[in-house]
């Protein structure tokens, strides 16, 4: 209630100052309105709806189970059941706040993951694909070129 009042007297006395073109006009105007601007950022800054707060704790929680999880769980199912809620509410989440799916940021984990094994140890390819919970390695290798565009044993090449 408050905010509008005073954006409506700071629009008041914005057109009041038009209207009448006293001496300095322009000058009032642009003081008016960078007032104008500085409480409109500080209102937005200050409202948190309480849905935001919930949804960011949550986004958080994800993070934080998938960097401990990422070897053993990669359905959306599963982090959606360990944070207690649906995978549509754990997608709603994730749109909102990151603008990609539950689905997207499991794969982005598992290759920040892959990429980090492939570069600061010294393990096999199909040692860092069971660690990441992949029996198969040559579907590992497949699934981190598609998403790479290179084979781990490249990708590893690359930055040594």
């Amino acid at each position: 209630m408050f905010k509008n009042s005073l954006n409506e007297s700071i629009s008041a006395l914005i057109f009041q100052e038009y209207a009448q073109k006293s001496n300095r006009y322009k000058e009032a105007l642009k003081s008016y309105l960078d007032i104008l601007f500085i409480v409109l950022v500080r209102f937005s800054q200050t409202e948190q709806p309480e849905h935001k707060l919930y949804a960011q704790e949550r986004l958080d929680a994800l993070f934080d189970l998938m960097e401990k999880n990422i070897g053993s769980k990669k359905q959306v199912s599963d982090y959606a059941e360990m944070l207690s809620m649906t995978s549509y509410q754990l997608n709603s989440i994730t749109k909102s706040l990151v603008q990609k799916t539950t689905s997207e940021l499991i794969t982005e984990q598992i290759i920040l993951e892959a990429k980090r094994l492939l570069i600061a140890t010294t393990n096999q390819v199909n040692q860092v694909a069971y660690l990441l919970g992949y029996d198969d390695t040559s579907y590992f290798i497949r699934f981190f070129k598609k998403k790479t565009g290179h084979t781990p044993e490249a990708f590893r090449q690359h930055f040594k």
